[in-house]
């Protein structure tokens, strides 16, 4: 099924940083899991991690590639990922109310065939970085994947 999605958007950016934060003590035990190049992962750095240009950018490409499972319907999902010293997502995980785990494997494939992000850097040098993106998946066609 394709469809697109929004953000949630608090009304500012302490917003923003405050409702990501206060989801980073729920991380799973996969989230905790190092991925190969990273002696540590920050929850902020000096500079975060971009897609391409920008969150814009992010949400057009993810939206093209999204294709779920027949009967996949999740609404509000949170994407919970590392994104490596190189830009690659590593660690994902989605978390949806109404969503299988067959439908969170067609979310990870989407998400993991998506280009490289421009890492995060912290003193100068590129870190890893832990990221938590609360989400609103809207449907607008149905095109079924039956994979």
């Amino acid at each position: 099924m394709k469809g697109s999605f929004a953000f949630l958007r608090p009304c500012c950016v302490i917003g923003c940083l405050a409702a990501i934060l206060s989801l980073v003590p729920h991380l799973t035990a996969a989230q905790d899991r190092l991925p190969a190049g990273c002696d540590s992962v920050r929850v902020l750095a000096e500079v975060m991690p971009v897609y391409k240009k920008g969150l814009e950018d992010f949400i057009r490409d993810f939206r093209k590639d999204m294709t779920l499972p027949h009967g996949c319907h999740p609404d509000k999902i949170v994407l919970k990922c590392i994104v490596d010293k190189t830009g690659r997502l590593s660690n994902i995980e989605i978390t949806a109310d109404s969503a299988d785990a067959k439908c969170r494997e067609g979310l990870i494939r989407c998400l993991e065939s998506l280009p490289a992000w421009t890492p995060a850097r912290h003193k100068g040098k590129p870190v890893c970085v832990r990221m938590v993106m609360p989400m609103y998946v809207h449907y607008t066609e149905t095109t079924w994947n039956d994979d």
